[in-house]
């Protein structure tokens, strides 16, 4: 693993800065982060007005967030980060890469991997859904699809 993605994982936002921001803010501000070390290009897309959301619900959707660009990270060989806000009738987040990705015959990977486990659970606690889809050497995209209330 190259040091500067090393370094990106050691350093995160706390649980207090995050409840200073917006989910919107929080996202960007990690996604700044990781852009900064110059090894991926981050890109955010937004589509209608961000929405409030309660301050517990928005720390564990950031989590999922958090969780799907370490993901990337370690283990994408990724040079492109999208992720895409869509504040509709249900907050729809995608999380997408151009890296490595891996064959629905690894579908274990889902069912074993902590890091896919912890954003498929993670979803499951505030009554929303991860899909993770992944085709090898096209990338993996998750897509969170969450109520507001």
């Amino acid at each position: 693993m190259p040091l500067a993605i090393y370094v990106i994982l050691q350093k995160s936002l706390s649980t207090s800065r995050i409840q200073e921001l917006t989910l919107l803010q929080a996202v960007e501000q990690e996604l700044q982060r990781i852009g900064r070390a110059g090894v991926i290009l981050c890109h955010v897309e937004v589509t209608g007005n961000e929405r409030q959301i309660a301050e517990q619900k928005k720390i564990i959707i950031f989590r999922i967030v958090q969780e799907s660009l370490q993901n990337i990270l370690k283990h994408a060989q990724a040079t492109a980060i999208n992720v895409e806000f869509d504040f509709s009738e249900q907050l729809k987040i995608t999380i997408g890469d151009n890296g490595v990705g891996f064959s629905a015959g690894e579908k274990v990977k889902i069912e074993t991997g902590l890091g896919l486990q912890n954003i498929v659970k993670r979803a499951a606690l505030i009554n929303g859904e991860a899909t993770i889809n992944s085709i090898i050497n096209n990338g993996t995209k998750i897509t969170l699809t969450i109520p507001y209330a």
